[in-house]
């Protein structure tokens, strides 16, 4: 009899590898049609458990997909438990820190409200005793005052903050440390404001001038209209105010400091007696002092300093009055309208330069 070879077999038929068992079986029995038959019937059998078992991997794969989004929920649940913003950790929060919270908030609302009361009663109680003669000086109390309550009040507004972060749970050493190099970058990047910041605290605590002085820095002369820590604002006669910074003040002259001093220089010709025209203006000088309207402007006697020096014009006669620090200037500007008048009565002549052209 010939012999013909078996069909090819796939093991792998089904994609699932079936039994090298069935392959041989299916081998062996196609020759014998019963033998085939009970070969088909137990390949049937093993189709049949690998769907079953197909089928268990894809319900064990369902239940293991289920079981995955269950752990993701109850991760997602946890999380929201423990987050800071879930109600109960909020009645929490502010059960056991908040009041600590507000008492911080309440005791450096306080320290507020009494710095704002006493620190200008303070300094105008510290300036009073060591002011001496300068008087009161409550411009200058004031502007030391403000200046330093808004230092304290950033001071004190700082630390609450630092203090409430703690408070509340927060590492300060790391804003602190963040803080410390901030603060090193700015202090580097702004020298010149530190050093106007100084100066100005030097110019207020020396108590150099104030509010209403008549002072020169610099080419600039003019009155003080504002003093703070940072800057000093000068206005000059013609109205032009000149914005100084504190740490470019390296001289100061004060011209109104205490007191005043009204020197007044009247020259007369070459042929007036200087004895009668002295006593002509001690006359109009003790006359001003006893005017009503200015009695409160000079403070002492006038003071003749007699013949000041030759000129190619005439003789200059120098005397000066003492005046209150604001009424240096209004003081010699009267008086030397009174002069005018007091020698145009007498017949004093007030030299000036005269040139004489001769022309051929």
């Amino acid at each position: 009899m010939e012999h013909t070879e078996p069909p090819e077999t796939n093991a792998a038929a089904g994609g699932f590898g079936v039994s090298r068992l069935a392959v041989q079986l299916g081998q062996r029995a196609w020759q014998n049609p019963v033998r085939v038959q009970i070969g088909r019937q137990h390949l049937d059998s093993l189709s049949l458990r690998l769907e079953n078992k197909q089928k268990d991997q894809l319900r064990l794969t369902r239940e293991a997909e289920d079981k995955r989004r269950e752990a993701e929920a109850a991760r997602r649940e946890l999380i929201w438990l423990e987050s800071p913003l879930h109600p109960q950790n909020i009645v929490t929060w502010l059960t056991t820190r908040g009041p600590r919270i507000l008492l911080v908030i309440g005791v450096s609302g306080l320290l507020l409200y009494v710095l704002h009361l006493s620190v200008r009663r303070v300094a105008r109680t510290l300036v009073r005793r060591s002011r001496g003669a300068r008087g009161a000086g409550t411009n200058r109390a004031d502007t030391l005052a403000l200046s330093f309550r808004s230092a304290a009040s950033v001071l004190i507004i700082i630390l609450t903050i630092l203090l409430v972060f703690e408070e509340a749970g927060v590492d300060i050493k790391t804003i602190l440390g963040g803080a410390a190099i901030l603060g090193f970058a700015v202090a580097f990047g702004a020298q010149n404001l530190m050093r106007d910041y100084f100066t100005g605290f030097l110019i207020l605590f020396e108590d150099q001038f104030e509010l209403g002085d008549l002072v020169s820095i610099g080419t600039i002369t003019g009155t003080v209209e504002k003093v703070n820590m940072r800057t000093t604002m000068l206005r000059d006669l013609e109205g032009r105010v000149h914005f100084i910074p504190n740490g470019e003040i390296k001289a100061v002259t004060n011209r109104t400091y205490i007191w005043g001093r009204a020197v007044i220089e009247v020259p007369v010709a070459y042929t007036e007696n200087v004895d009668r025209v002295m006593e002509v203006l001690l006359g109009v000088a003790e006359d001003f002092r006893s005017d009503p309207e200015f009695v409160d402007s000079v403070t002492d006697h006038p003071i003749m300093l007699g013949v000041d020096r030759f000129t190619d014009y005439g003789v200059v006669i120098k005397f000066m009055m003492k005046t209150k620090p604001d009424k240096m200037f209004p003081v010699r500007r009267q008086m030397l309208r009174r002069i005018k008048n007091k020698f145009d009565e007498v017949g004093i002549e007030i030299s000036v330069p005269h040139r004489v052209i001769h022309q051929q």
